[in-house]
């Protein structure tokens, strides 16, 4: 009779680790969905991406871009993206557009998302960053 050894076999330790793996995906998906439903700061460093991504995008092909802010939401080079309910967005700029100019040469500008806490996004022209409001630039 044959006397086994104690410990793991490589199929014992195999479907072990992928039980492990489909655990740690469960838990990062629902981290990562807990994350998406929005609060000011996810929505004012979303905001500063798009700005820094359209500025690089106008001066790659010298096009201007034309962000239009609203209450609800923003309107980037025809995409709308609508802030969670709770959120609202002011712009500095009085009738709500802001030209990202290809060469750079826009004025500064800022806004504000607010919700539980209250974000600033400013955008010099070239790259936009999100802070705190009232925090220093």
């Amino acid at each position: 009779m044959l006397k086994r050894d104690a410990g793991l076999t490589l199929t014992e330790m195999l479907v072990t680790l992928a039980i492990l793996a489909v655990m740690a995906g469960v838990a990062t998906l629902s981290v990562g969905a807990f994350d998406r439903t929005g609060g000011a700061e996810a929505e004012a460093r979303r905001l500063a991406a798009e700005i820094t991504l359209a500025a690089d995008r106008a001066t790659l092909d010298r096009r201007a871009r034309v962000l239009s802010v609203r209450s609800g939401g923003w309107t980037l080079a025809g995409a709308e993206h609508e802030l969670p309910s709770g959120l609202r967005l002011r712009g500095d700029e009085l009738e709500g557009r802001t030209v990202i100019a290809p060469d750079g040469a826009a004025p500064p500008a800022g806004f504000t998302v607010e919700g539980v806490s209250a974000w600033r996004v400013t955008f010099d022209g070239l790259r936009a960053s999100a802070a705190p409001a009232g925090a220093a630039s």
